[in-house]
């Protein structure tokens, strides 16, 4: 959660919603679940697939209510629902998965659309980098190209866009130009 720059201030923030006593969502807990198999493989070797691991890892921390997980299969809502039964994950593979979340945090945008749209001078940027998401990680390639397709036209201007000036307000890092373009390429047909 949070990315490597902003963890710390938004666990604050997590801490001082559920002291408020708001309830708390978790979503896109898998962050797509990111083939990075030097950091999963001891998870895997227990047999927890990495999506699994995710979402059970979210599901222990006392401060959220709720895990929204998409289970597109019968599979996927019983290895779901059986993760919750399992027994808990121990210090050391909870610190796995937070060397995943570190390692794996520049690849994927966080959402905080906000920093770098104005920059990008009408390219959604985290609509954008969400629909090649869909395309690249989560094999909804004609889903992402019809929602991509139907941006209105100037949020797929990019010859307007100051994809550099977006790049620089993304607090994440992530390569923000060659992302949206990739995405362009792939998507606009």
């Amino acid at each position: 959660m949070g990315g490597r720059d902003r963890h710390d201030e938004l666990q604050r923030a997590i801490d001082k919603a559920a002291k408020a006593n708001l309830g708390l969502i978790a979503m896109k807990t898998q962050g797509g679940a990111i083939n990075f198999p030097d950091k999963m493989k001891q998870l895997q070797e227990k047999g927890f697939k990495k999506e699994v691991a995710a979402v059970k890892s979210v599901w222990m921390d006392g401060r959220i209510h709720v895990a929204v997980s998409e289970m597109t299969t019968r599979s996927d809502l019983r290895e779901n629902v059986a993760a919750t039964a399992e027994p808990a994950l121990s210090s050391r593979e909870r610190k796995l998965l937070d060397d995943y979340r570190q390692a794996t945090a520049h690849l994927y945008c966080h959402g905080c659309g906000h920093l770098c749209e104005t920059a990008a001078r009408g390219v959604p940027v985290a609509t954008v980098l969400r629909y090649l998401r869909y395309y690249e990680v989560c094999g909804k390639r004609q889903e992402a190209r019809a929602l991509y397709q139907a941006l209105p036209p100037v949020a797929r201007d990019l010859a307007a866009a100051n994809l550099d000036a977006a790049a620089a307000a993304c607090p994440h890092g992530l390569p923000v130009v060659e992302l949206i373009e990739r995405a362009d390429r792939q998507m606009r047909v």
